[in-house]
């Protein structure tokens, strides 16, 4: 099929053409888009998409970056919003204040960054110093970026200290539901706030609660919590801070009553506190509390009855009972359960209160009700009420209403009845409604005037209209179509409310007229034109119709009439509705006949025929829509009908003709439109709807257009693609020629910048339907290049480095970038020239051609005063005096920088450890420019230097003197800072902006001797009785840097002052002076005397002992204090008590003494025990304390007064009963001690640790004050025993060795080395994983003094290596404790035994005779080979197995490796000698050389299965031995080390085996094929020796020259050689080399 062509020219193609060019659009679609963006000028386009601070504490505060005085991580990522790569690099800068200059921070390489993508986060680090407005920039360049304005971005930062703090979770319990306080039960809690720093620097805190009784305000406490050391701040990376927990247990179980608490955080940092109160509230403690959950809001619709739910839970700790009452502010609660008094509710059970209430059936949607529900506990003041909200919810009636009389309907004809809905609710609503035939008659035609009622309010009604069309009358009638004459129904209309409620029906009675119609008879009320119709139109060939009709007298009567009718027809107006728009006069261009109109006399039931006739345009496409022409058939009456109540209904047809769519479409005959090279240009351009519908067109640009240039339908972005919108058909507005169907348009073009001027390219557009895509026409425009001059400088800036005395030489490139040849002037401004000399070596007036260059040169010379660092420059000027262009290029000359910066610090400093140094320093700028830079001080160790980072800028032979401090570190640290050591100090000057370094300058600093010490348990106090002398047993270890030797000096004050006392002495010996190791503990005592007659109670001293150095250079000193006292009553150390072999009681002396305070003469004092307390919680070690019983006892002339272990005496004494009368003491004595009687338990019940701290108070008579004025000391007691459970012995019960896979016993002997008991006694057998074991021992929960036990475990030693014969393995026995107290040795709970793990081996004899036999026959069976080879491969096999038993006779751990060796070698000398049969085969077959008759038919096949045979019988033998050394049944591990192994070493076994016969084989077939050949040979020669004639022959023909030899050549032969055969005859005739080592080379296969 080929494609039509409209007259317009625009083509129509046909189906297959159309699809073809569908599949190309699309593709093109696809493909345009991208290849205009490729052919577009792209570049990347760089901006920072993030940048943000990380690490340390910084903020937005009131919209303003606060940042720590610290070390910040700066986080800068950038982005590539560009069309194009592009390489990359970031910096990141410091603006310190508004008037400084940039510092560079740090840099980074991108890389290349993709168009639309981003780099990766990019780290630095930015060590921030105080100060407001500093600037932070992050700055990205890039030489592809031609958009430099969003290249940067800024961060103004403020340094500060800010801090503040906030609680933002309480997570302690408030009143809730508007309760005036809340109920805190009488237990512990655990409360929580969380803290949260809101500032910039750490901060600690803590909380505490306030409590005031609100009955006596003035009594109080508080509660603390713990301390949060540390708050740290959040930055702006992370969005802040993240709020930290702070805990707080509170013990309430003492309280009771109603109190108002306070809660206060307490945040502290550095120079900064605050408090932030955040809790206010009243607490109730009480175990008595409940929560009263209400039941939820609700709506009821009136008429209806709800139940409320109340839940009520018993929170507190004490079970309680309460008392219900309600109350009801509309009365429309019925019920209550229950009626007054809940059951008993324990704690953390929930019971519930349930409320019924109806609501009146007439309620108003304004009308609810409030219910309160009030419950109070019956054992506490606590009462709770809550309230629930009822409200009558919506109710949807509705009342419809319809004629009651009954509506005649005529057949075909429409008739409406009203309906009237009215809404009988409480709520607007609307209503759907829905309607029908009682009958359900079959098409009928019923519809509403709307299928809702809209929104009616109560009481408000509205009337709605139903259209009711019965059936047309057909012939014969149709029964089920109800439109006889007389048939009676009933419409109904239903109504219900959208949201629901009830629906209500209405129906009205119908009755049917009788009629009498004609049929206008259209054979078809639709026709639709084809396409191709529509087309023909513009042709001139118009569409012509001709109908024939039947036109028909119908009617519904009962009975008929003999009456005839006469009946008329009538073509109605014709009515057009377009598709689209337009077409209002279209209906004017159809031409419609009917023919003929009347049909008078016809009888009912009778048909005569018509003819209608229609014709379209011809002068244009139709206007696409529909065309609607009625036809009516009116009937008139006779008398009888009408006498009869017969009706003459007219009947209309309609029929409807449809116009489809044809799209067309075309532009101008476009003259080539001129554009500027390179730049855009716009080209007008329109469109002309050629069809007969309305159309949006999409246009897409085709890449047809060269490379380089860009085409689009818009000037601000790359739009390939357009869309034409409801374009109106040119027919539309027929007959106007108007020109609405032309719609213009506009594209852009953009040439290449070198396109040569006038040349002419096409720009394609196709037009395609916008809503199917399908193609339409293409649009050629020519686009004609006009002229442009222009020109690029290349490089537009340079810098030339030069040195004094040279004389440099640069260019310029001029390229003429234009389409057109130029001519450019030149001139040279060097008004800034300064020292230097800049001379133009080109012509003025230069000319270039387009697309080519031309070099400008320009010559630079200094002076000898140029100076570095100063800018020189000159500029190039190029210009073009008919387009106006002028351009420049500058040409800076830059004089080589030479540094010279001299730094002078000492060669050397002493430091000491935990003190500041201060380092002085000079800098001196030798160089040849001003120098910009930064000092940068580093010490080894990284020590803090202050400034580590001074900024300078020092001119041209400047000198800067300035100091810095080190902080060097104080002992104890990371570092050991030992005497004399040498730490490296580095002062590098940088470069400010590059970081250059341009001097490293180092020095040391020698680290000096320092004394430092640290003394364990010196005692702050020491107390006195009168001649008492006192040691100090300390240790001194040396924490300085050095070994040093002090001197010791002492020192005893009187108390607070600087007096001497005369009260205490010295003892001596004492020390003066110690050598003290450096790290080493050091034994130091000495002791203290009291020498005063009559000391008082009052008498104090302060004993300072001081340690220095001897050596002067060594700093530091070292002093110690303690307060000496007097005291009637005190402890000198603590008292272990060994039980006694009796099992008795044992005494034990308190030393007290009468010191008076007033009266000197002797008294009695009073003693009692306050307080008891046992240092060995028994119920923690699962033990009885009634086991472990204790009994003390004061003896008093003899008297033991048994002491009460249980009493506690608070803040007072307990009673006459309780204290002991001591006997009458005089002043200062101590020779007469408390004696004190104590029973230790018994053994065997000893345990370590266990004792008892004993508080006892002694009172003096007469200054006690009612016994709250007293001495009190504790006395500790403890058992002098241990325990030391040690492992004896532990291994393999039987044999001291494991046999691998088989189950065994392990022991373990356990013996107790202490006094004491241990407890809970738990063994541990780990034989890192070689052992498995099969069960454990329990635990042994005592084991007394002295005692052993054994453990056993149930083990089984896992498979070793089939090769080995046994394998040394580890073991660990060690052991756990419930409790065995200090004392215990810690080396003796772990042992580590080497157990020997053996392979599966018969019992030894066994083995050994086993052995001893095979071998044995194996020799003898070897020997028997002889006589035939079944007796060498039982030697084999015998051998075999005997190396399979010799495998178990030794443990040692080469010894299975070597007898696997040693069978393999057996095996192969086995095989060696197998291979017999190979020389006979091969001897047979030098027979069948010979002639000689043989055994064999093919000594081929029989060699390969000989090889083949033995190779399997000899190799077999091996999985024998395999078989006794692995056991029975097999001990193999499966793991695939083994296997492979086993696999391996048989795989050897047999390529060995398969080798040496090969071997075998080849050696006796040459052997054999060389005897043979020999004889041969031997034949040959001595049948040539018996002719010499036939030999002189031979050799003639060998080549010889007898000649030579017998003067004349030999005549030729006469006779043929005589062939010599062997026996009957060579047949084969064999070579020399034939069956020799070839022969026996064949493969077996």
């Amino acid at each position: 099929m080929t494609a039509l062509k409209s007259q317009t020219g625009v083509q129509i193609l046909s189906k297959p053409t159309l699809a073809y060019a569908l599949v190309a659009l699309l593709i093109a679609t696809m493909v345009a888009p991208l290849a205009v963006a490729d052919s577009s000028r792209s570049t990347p386009d760089f901006v920072i998409s993030s940048f943000t601070l990380d690490d340390a504490g910084s903020i937005l505060l009131n919209g303003n970056v606060v940042a720590e005085d610290a070390t910040h991580i700066v986080r800068i990522q950038v982005q590539n919003i560009g069309l194009a790569a592009g390489q990359a690099s970031l910096s990141l800068l410091l603006q310190g204040t508004a008037s400084s200059g940039d510092v560079v921070i740090d840099t980074a390489d991108l890389g290349v960054i993709n168009a639309g993508a981003s780099s990766g986060v990019q780290v630095f680090s930015w060590a921030a110093t105080l100060g407001d407005d500093q600037i932070l920039k992050a700055s990205v360049s890039s030489s592809t970026d031609v958009n430099t304005a969003n290249d940067e971005e800024q961060m103004i930062v403020d340094v500060q200290r800010y801090q503040a703090a906030s609680v933002p979770v309480v997570n302690i319990p408030q009143p809730s539901g508007g309760a005036a306080n809340v109920v805190w039960s009488q237990s512990v809690h655990a409360f929580s706030i969380d803290a949260r720093n809101d500032g910039v620097k750490n901060f600690s805190a803590s909380y505490t609660l306030a409590f005031s009784e609100v009955a006596n305000p003035t009594n109080t406490f508080s509660v603390a919590s713990s301390t949060l050391p540390l708050v740290s701040p959040g930055s702006i990376y992370n969005g802040g801070a993240t709020p930290q927990s702070i805990s707080m247990s509170f013990d309430a179980t003492s309280r009771s009553g109603t109190w108002d608490v306070i809660g206060t955080m307490t945040a502290s940092g550095a120079g900064w506190s605050d408090s932030i109160e955040f809790l206010s509230q009243t607490v109730v403690f009480s175990n008595y509390d409940f929560e009263l959950t209400p039941a939820h809001d609700r709506s009821v619709e009136p008429g209806q009855t709800s139940t409320l739910t109340y839940l009520l839970k018993n929170v507190g700790l004490s079970t309680d009972d309460y008392t219900v009452s309600q109350s009801s502010v509309s009365g429309w609660v019925t019920t209550i359960t229950p009626t007054s008094q809940t059951p008993t509710v324990s704690p953390d059970v929930t019971t519930s209160v349930l409320i019924q209430v109806a609501v009146p059936s007439n309620a108003l949607r304004t009308d609810s009700d409030i219910v309160t529900l009030t419950v109070e506990s019956n054992s506490a003041s606590l009462s709770k009420t809550v309230s629930t909200t009822v409200l009558a919810s919506e109710s949807y009636g509705v009342d419809v209403t319809m004629p009651l009389t009954a509506t005649t309907l005529i057949p075909g004809v429409e008739d409406t009845i009203q309906v009237n809905v009215e809404n009988t609710g409480n709520a607007p609503t609307t209503f759907m409604l829905s309607t029908g035939v009682s009958t359900n008659p079959i098409n009928w035609d019923l519809s509403l005037s709307s299928p809702t009622t809209g929104i009616l309010q109560p009481g408000e009604n509205v009337n709605v209209a139903i259209a009711v069309t019965p059936a047309s009358i057909k012939n014969p009638l149709v029964s089920a179509e109800f439109n006889r004459a007389g048939d009676s129904m009933s419409v109904w209309v239903q109504a219900q409310s959208t949201n629901g409620g009830l629906p209500d029906l209405a129906a009205a009675p119908v009755t049917i007229q009788p009629v009498v119609i004609v049929d206008p008879g259209l054979p078809s009320e639709h026709i639709e034109m084809t396409v191709e119709e529509v087309m023909l139109a513009r042709q001139g060939v118009g569409l012509e119709e001709i109908l024939d009709l039947q036109v028909e007298v119908r009617h519904n009567l009962v009975s008929e009439l003999t009456e005839t009718v006469d009946a008329t027809l009538q073509l109605g107006a014709a009515v057009f509705e377009s598709d689209s728009s337009g077409g209002f006069d279209e209906a004017s261009r159809w031409e419609v006949g009917l023919t003929p109109t009347a049909f008078p006399g016809m009888n009912l039931g009778q048909t005569s025929s018509a003819v209608m006739t229609i014709q379209g345009p011809a002068d244009d496409y139709p206007v696409s829509g529909t065309l609607t022409l009625p036809v009516t058939a009116i009937p008139t009456l006779g008398g009888v009908h009408q006498g009869s109540n017969v009706l003459a209904s007219a009947i209309t047809q309609t029929l409807t003709l449809v116009v489809p769519p044809v799209l067309g479409a075309e532009g101008q005959d476009y003259a080539p439109f001129d554009v500027m090279v390179g730049e855009e240009t716009e080209v007008p351009l329109s469109l002309n709807n050629t069809g007969n519908n309305m159309t949006s067109y999409s246009l897409v640009m085709m890449n047809t257009l060269p490379p380089n240039w860009v085409a689009s339908f818009s000037n601000t972005s790359l739009m390939p693609s357009t869309t034409l919108l409801s374009v109106p058909a040119d027919v539309a507005d027929y007959p106007s020629s108007a020109l609405a169907h032309m719609e213009n348009f506009s594209a852009y073009v953009t040439t290449d910048p070198e396109a040569p001027a006038d040349s002419i390219e096409y720009m394609q557009i196709q037009v395609l339907d916008l809503a199917t895509g399908a193609y339409i026409t293409q649009l050629d425009i020519p686009i004609r290049v006009g002229e442009n001059v222009n020109a690029a400088l290349y490089p537009t800036s340079q810098m030339i480095n030069l040195s004094i005395g040279d004389s440099i030489t640069t260019s310029v490139v001029v390229s003429n970038v234009g389409n057109t040849p130029a001519t450019f002037n030149l001139w040279l401004d060097d008004s800034n020239r300064g020292e230097l000399t800049f001379q133009l070596e080109t012509p003025n007036v230069i000319q270039i051609g387009a697309g080519y260059d031309e070099t400008v040169r320009v010559r630079i010379t200094p002076s000898s005063e140029a100076l570095a660092a100063t800018i020189y420059s000159a500029t190039l000027w190029v210009s073009n005096a008919d387009s106006g262009l002028n351009l420049s290029a500058d040409i800076i000359g830059n004089i080589s920088e030479e540094h010279g910066i001299m730094v002078d610090t000492p060669i050397s400093l002493g430091v000491i450890p935990g003190t500041s140094q201060e380092v002085d320093f000079t800098l001196t700028n030798n160089g040849n420019l001003i120098e910009d830079i930064i000092l940068e001080t580093k010490v080894q160790g990284n020590w803090t230097v202050t400034p580590a980072f001074l900024p300078l800028n020092l001119g041209v032979d400047e000198v800067y003197s300035s100091t810095f401090s080190v902080a060097v570190p104080p002992l104890g640290g990371d570092e050991d800072l030992l005497n004399g050591d040498i730490i490296p100090v580095t002062m590098r000057i940088l470069n400010a902006t590059t970081e250059t370094v341009l001097k490293i300058h180092t020095f040391d600093f020698i680290v000096n001797p320092l004394f430092m010490v640290e003394v364990d348990a010196w005692p702050a106090t020491m107390e006195y009785h009168r001649g008492l002398s006192r040691s100090w047993n300390v240790m001194i270890t040396n924490t300085g840097n050095a070994d040093v030797e002090v001197n010791v000096t002492y020192a005893l004050l009187q108390g607070g002052l600087t007096t001497p006392s005369t009260d205490w002495e010295m003892v001596n010996p004492k020390p003066t002076k110690i050598n003290l190791k450096k790290g080493e503990a050091t034994p130091f005592s000495f002791s203290v005397k009291n020498t005063a007659t009559q000391p008082a109670l009052t008498l104090a001293a302060n004993l300072i002992v001081n340690f220095q150095p001897t050596d002067a250079e060594v700093q530091g000193s070292a002093e110690f204090y303690t307060n000496l006292v007097m005291d009637r009553f005190f402890e000198e150390s603590d008292t272990f008590v060994t039980p006694p072999s009796d099992y008795g009681p044992q005494p034990f002396a308190i030393t007290y003494s009468h010191i008076p305070t007033g009266q000197i003469d002797a008294i009695a004092y009073e003693l009692e025990l306050c307080q008891s307390t046992r240092l060995l919680d028994m119920a923690s070690v699962g033990q009885n304390a009634s086991d472990y019983e204790w009994s003390f006892a004061i003896r008093v002339d003899g008297v033991d007064m048994a002491l009460n272990l249980s009493q506690y005496c608070g803040s007072g004494s307990l009673g006459s009963d309780s204290r002991i009368t001591l006997p009458s003491r005089q002043p200062w004595v101590t020779s007469d001690p408390i004696e004190i009687i104590i029973d230790t338990p018994n053994p065997p019940n000893i345990l370590a640790g266990d004792g008892w701290d004993l508080t006892f108070r002694l009172y003096h008579p007469d200054e006690h004050n009612g016994y709250t004025v007293y001495d009190e000391e504790v006395f500790t007691y403890e058992l002098a025993v241990y325990a030391d459970p040690a492992i004896k012995s532990h291994g393999p019960k039987d044999d001291a060795i494991f046999y691998e896979g088989q189950e065994t016993s392990y022991s373990m002997t356990v013996e107790n080395l202490g006094t004491a008991q241990a407890l809970g006694i738990t063994p541990i057998l780990d034989c890192k994983g070689d052992v498995t074991i099969l069960s454990s021992p329990e635990m042994l929960p005592i084991l007394g003094p002295r005692e052993t036990h054994e453990f056993q475990w149930e083990v089984q030693a896992n498979t070793i290596d089939w090769w080995e014969a046994s394998r040394t393995i580890s073991c660990e026995a060690s052991l756990e404790f419930l409790y065995v107290g200090d004392g215990n040795l810690v080396a003796n709970d772990v042992v580590l035994e080497d157990v020997s793990v053996q392979s599966w081996s018969p019992d030894l004899s066994i083995a050994f005779i086993a052995c001893v036999v095979a071998a044995l026959l194996s020799v003898i069976f070897v020997r028997l080979a002889s006589q035939s080879e079944k007796w060498q491969l039982a030697g084999v096999y015998a051998g075999v197995i005997s190396f399979g038993f010799a495998f178990h006779l030794f443990t040692t751990w080469y010894w299975g490796p070597t007898v696997l060796v040693l069978c393999g070698l057996w095996i192969w000398r086995m095989t060696w000698k197998s291979s017999e049969e190979f020389r006979l085969i091969h001897e047979d077959y030098q027979r069948a050389r010979k002639g000689i008759s043989t055994v064999y038919s093919d000594h081929f096949d029989a060699l390969a299965d000989g090889r083949r045979q033995l190779t399997i019988i000899l190799s077999i033998p091996v999985l024998g031995m395999l078989a006794i050394a692995l056991g029975l049944p097999p001990q193999l591990a499966t793991d695939s080390d083994n296997l492979v192994m086993m696999a391996a070493y048989f795989g050897i076994i047999m390529v060995g085996v398969w080798y040496i016969l090969r071997r075998s084989d080849r050696l006796y077939g040459n052997l054999y094929g060389r005897m043979t050949d020999a004889e041969i040979k031997a034949i040959r020669i001595e049948r040539d020796l018996g002719d010499p004639a036939r030999l002189l022959n031979d050799l003639a023909d060998d080549g010889l020259d007898l000649t030579a030899i017998l003067g004349e050549r030999a005549p030729a032969p006469t006779s043929a050689p005589i062939q010599i055969s062997a026996g009957s005859g060579d047949k084969n005739n064999l070579g020399d080399d034939e069956f020799s080592s070839d022969v026996g080379g064949e493969s077996d296969d």
